[in-house]
């Protein structure tokens, strides 16, 4: 049996009743009877002690002698606690969303006004080239009396500040523009990615009227070290101001600094997600980490307890994105239940780093980079890695011929194509449920994507190991070192480059796409995780895995309309800081699951 079957998440039945619970709340309107939802989690807490209590009643019962009816009253009790669970965590986490989301159904009916607010700065989105307001999400700390309702609620801000101004997270500025409500439904384009975040206004055209509390202390450090980081990364490319971008780029999640033709390049290709800090990053940062921790013969449990505090730091100083925070909260769970020997199953600790994320931020469920980093950590741990070894078991070349006298072709054979079956299974299983969510937000089919990540992932993980390297040698003072990294980095993302524009010439690589109607992209979804998640738990039996994948491209030919153009503004639609981590194609976040299940 494969290593990776078996593995068991209890805490599933958690996660998806949460999820469940947060996604009616958002579909119901504001406000609507958190205390009737409360009352239900009670009732469903006493439905599942009560079936607890039953079902070991019914064990001591039935040790001496099987009775008639006992096997019917444990199924009846076991219904009663699944059921009661279930129902519990979905309506606790109903009302848990909509006391969080505090919002007045009033509120979308009310005409934008002009207002002074003090903001309380959480979030600065990257500058756009040529634009002169600073953007980002804030909370509203203060308001007038008129609009008082709103003190707490987040709200996206715009506004003109003078260059002295520091707007950082932790900030509070005084601000004068127009507040206007924003559907906290919002399907698509700019007010959809707001709604969510969490946003419940928008102030715009605001002027700036003074400074009420600057940034705190660790939040001042990590933007001057961000500013010293960009100068090490940038040190002798400055002849060279286009790999200087993708080079920034690639290590601070700086996308602002990719220029036109590298977005449309890197988006039609399906390879964004490596600007944004994500999967990819934290697993090669924490794998250089983890290196540099063996090397001093740091105990197992002591690597981590200092590794995973100096990932967070570099999470912070690149502005802590969501997709950064989550993958960072991933191989935290992973690792730190190894470390402490609570479990190795990377499935449980995937799902409970799922769960925490959502009781801290619910709004995160909404979000694309939220819904693609973990479906598709959870289709390469339920169908890349089995479908890895199934091939591997298949793959043994020259197998009348002992391993000890083969030649070192013969070995090197051997490797390559156990990298070549790695790569092919594990593209297959993240590309399966990327496609279709990259469809409904995009517009884009890139089928070529999956081949070219193949060849993109490895290049840009050298390119990110020397940026690290770069990174450290420039904190250490030996600029000419950093200087050499830098080149080396630049090669390789000139190399990748190069071959990106190479292959979007062929034919096929990419083409605009709609589904027919436009619920079906995420039943798609839903329908695929779904077939994952009882395929696993089958043990994919036969031929089985090979299912979700026809089952996808028969899905793909009927329920789509090919050649569509793409939805006007959808690519300027959203601010470039969040799309690049959601857009990304089709390896969001997935690498650091797939790294931290690896032997």
């Amino acid at each position: 049996m494969e290593r990776s079957m078996g593995q068991r998440a209890p805490v599933l039945w958690l996660l998806l009743p949460t999820m469940a619970g947060f996604a009616l709340a958002r579909a119901l309107p504001a406000g609507r009877g958190s205390g009737w939802w409360l009352a239900l989690a009670a009732c469903g807490v006493a439905l599942a002690v009560f079936g607890r209590w039953a079902d070991g009643l019914e064990r001591r019962g039935g040790c001496g002698s099987v009775q008639q009816g006992t096997a019917a009253a444990g199924w009846r009790s076991r219904l009663c606690w699944g059921g009661g669970l279930v129902l519990a965590v979905a309506t606790a986490a109903c009302a848990y969303f909509q006391l969080r989301e505090n919002r007045l159904a009033v509120w979308e009916r009310l005409p934008a006004r002009e207002a002074e607010l003090v903001l309380e700065i959480e979030r600065v989105f990257p500058p756009a080239a040529g634009r002169v307001t600073t953007t980002g999400l804030a909370r509203i700390a203060a308001a007038p009396a008129v609009v008082a309702d709103t003190v707490g609620q987040r709200t996206y801000f715009s506004v003109q500040a003078p260059a002295q101004a520091e707007l950082v997270a932790s900030a509070r500025i005084r601000a004068n523009g127009v507040l206007a409500p924003l559907d906290r439904r919002a399907a698509a384009g700019f007010e959809g990615y707001l709604a969510s975040a969490g946003a419940a206004f928008k102030f715009n055209r605001a002027r700036w009227v003074g400074r009420e509390r600057g940034p705190n202390a660790y939040r001042r450090f990590c933007a001057t070290a961000a500013r010293r980081l960009e100068r090490i990364l940038g040190a002798g490319l400055e002849d060279r101001p286009g790999l200087r971008s993708i080079h920034v780029a690639m290590l601070l999640g700086s996308r602002a600094e990719l220029s036109g033709e590298q977005r449309e390049l890197f988006m039609n290709s399906g390879t964004m997600h490596l600007f944004a800090i994500s999967g990819l990053h934290i697993a090669v940062i924490w794998a250089v980490l983890a290196g540099l921790l063996v090397v001093v013969r740091l105990p197992r449990a002591a690597a981590v307890a200092v590794g995973l505090p100096a990932l967070l730091l570099y999470v912070q100083i690149t502005g802590g994105a969501p997709s950064a925070m989550r993958s960072w909260l991933m191989i935290a769970f992973v690792l730190g239940a190894r470390a402490l020997r609570w479990t190795r199953n990377p499935l449980a600790g995937i799902a409970a780093s799922a769960l925490v994320v959502l009781w801290w931020e619910p709004w995160q469920l909404f979000q694309l980079g939220f819904q693609m980093s973990y479906a598709v950590v959870a289709a390469l741990l339920l169908l890349g890695l089995p479908l890895e070894e199934r091939l591997q078991r298949r793959w043994r070349p020259w197998r009348d011929l002992p391993a000890a006298e083969w030649e070192w072709w013969r070995r090197g054979l051997r490797w390559l194509g156990t990298q070549a079956i790695s790569g092919f299974a594990l593209a297959v299983a993240a590309t399966l449920v990327s496609v279709p969510m990259t469809l409904t937000s995009f517009g884009l089919l890139t089928p070529g994507s999956m081949l070219v990540n193949l060849v993109c992932i490895p290049v840009s993980s050298l390119s990110i190991i020397a940026g690290i390297a770069s990174i450290l040698a420039g904190l250490a003072g030996l600029t000419p070192l950093s200087v050499l990294f830098n080149h080396a980095s630049a090669l390789a993302i000139v190399a990748m480059e190069r071959g990106l524009e190479w292959a979007m010439r062929v034919p096929g690589m990419y083409w605009p796409a709609q589904w027919r109607a436009a619920w079906l992209g995420d039943a798609v979804v839903v329908a695929l995780l779904a077939a994952l998640l009882a395929g696993y738990a089958w043990r994919w039996r036969r031929r089985t895995l090979w299912v979700p994948v026809a089952a996808l491209l028969v899905l793909l030919a009927v329920g789509a309309h090919h050649g569509a153009a793409e939805p006007a503004g959808a690519e300027n639609a959203v601010p470039q800081a969040e799309r690049t981590g959601a857009a990304s194609g089709n390896l969001p976040g997935a690498e650091a699951g797939a790294i931290a299940t690896r032997r």
